[in-house]
């Protein structure tokens, strides 16, 4: 049997978490999650004109179902919907995952997911916002964010870096060794009300607090 994708994966623990519809904009980044949703029963992938719609719709199923709802977008230099549907669901306090892939940086000019802070973006507009760019901290980290929409009753947003989440295990490089004091790559943002912003390693939750 052929081993799952981190795609794949994460499409499998969203439907044993209860997930039945993901809200998305046909996107190049995001058509490993799209194809691994097509592909499994039990889930099904929801066409949205954009990302702000997605966020939208997710929040009113949320509202409806009073359980989680999930979106899938893409971010990066001039793409600004998904945060603006982000902060409109943050206030009204639905629980919403959001998966959140940054566009090619061929075609924004920016940086790859590794030599930005993008969690600077979303930390505003969530409680939770996890970096997903270990391939084998995805399950984990996407069980953290469900975990934090719905107890906290508002967004979780897990950025993911597409070529990150279509390799198969065999094509996964060793893991990166950090020294001590460094973040790893994989790594979560945890905004507690009132208290500075903490960055913490998904392994090892060594926390740092950021000004």
């Amino acid at each position: 049997m052929t081993a799952r994708t981190p795609a794949e994966e994460l499409v499998q623990v969203l439907r044993r978490s209860g997930v039945d519809r993901v809200y998305g904009v046909a996107a190049q980044a995001l058509e490993p999650i799209a194809d691994a949703i097509w592909r499994t029963d039990g889930i099904e992938w929801t066409e949205v004109r954009d990302e702000r719609a997605g966020v939208v719709a997710a929040a009113d199923d949320a509202e409806a179902s009073g359980g989680l709802a999930v979106c899938a977008g893409t971010y990066g230099a001039g793409s600004s919907r998904l945060l603006r549907g982000l902060r409109d669901a943050q206030q009204r306090g639905e629980p919403v995952l959001a998966l959140a892939a940054q566009m090619s940086s061929v075609r924004t000019g920016v940086a790859p997911l590794r030599e930005i802070h993008p969690e600077r973006l979303f930390i505003e507009c969530s409680h939770y916002c996890g970096i997903v760019s270990d391939a084998s901290q995805l399950p984990q980290l996407a069980r953290a964010a469900m975990q934090h929409a719905l107890v906290r009753q508002g967004v979780s947003v897990l950025l993911l870096d597409p070529p990150t989440i279509t390799r198969r295990p065999a094509e996964r490089p060793e893991p990166c060794r950090v020294r001590e004091g460094g973040i790893r790559i994989a790594r979560q943002v945890v905004r507690t009300r009132g208290l500075p912003l903490q960055v913490a390693s998904a392994a090892h939750r060594h926390r740092h607090p950021h000004s």
